[in-house]
């Protein structure tokens, strides 16, 4: 066989193996590439490696949860929709200026993101400014940070791009 029927054979049968293997899927008005009837997010993987490469956390601090800041914030959170945020515990808050980024874990509700703004040196809850459930199929941080800027217009892009999911959290149980 001609080596130019031979390169010919087998870029069609390349391109005939990845049509049947891999697709772009609309879906929540973004794209999502499906390899084997898997989903990958691949625009969230990419925004997190550019987010990881560009963002300064240098501004922004980080509170613990028996911080007098993290004590405030919690009681909020547990007083927002008794009686099952009761359980709330906070994995972790950070602050840029006036503006604080809290994740809570329940046990019987989803986990959460909520945004705080310091007023008159009390942090109060945004209550347009909170992410809650599964951000599944796509990447958690892209996402979360995607809505909690178009709730949230005002706040830090630092503060934002220095937020990180933890790990699966947001993710149902497999």
């Amino acid at each position: 066989m001609k080596k130019h029927v031979a390169a010919t054979l087998l870029a069609l049968t390349t391109l005939g193996v990845l049509n049947a293997h891999i697709d772009w899927v609309a879906q929540d008005g973004g794209y999502l590439l499906r390899v084997q009837e898997k989903n990958r997010d691949v625009r969230g993987w990419a925004e997190d490696q550019l987010n990881v490469l560009l963002r300064s956390c240098a501004s922004v601090q980080t509170h613990t949860a028996t911080s007098p800041l993290g004590e405030q914030v919690l009681r909020q959170v547990r007083a927002y929709s008794t009686p099952q945020s009761l359980s709330a515990r906070l994995l972790g808050l950070q602050q840029q200026s006036d503006w604080l980024l809290g994740e809570f874990a329940f046990e019987q509700l989803n986990p959460a993101v909520v945004m705080f703004k310091v007023t008159d040196g009390q942090p109060v809850l945004q209550q347009d400014g909170i992410w809650s459930g599964t951000t599944e199929p796509w990447r958690p941080g892209p996402w979360i940070r995607r809505y909690l800027a178009q709730r949230g217009p005002e706040l830090p892009a630092q503060l934002l791009r220095c937020y990180e999911p933890t790990s699966g959290l947001f993710r149902p149980e497999r």
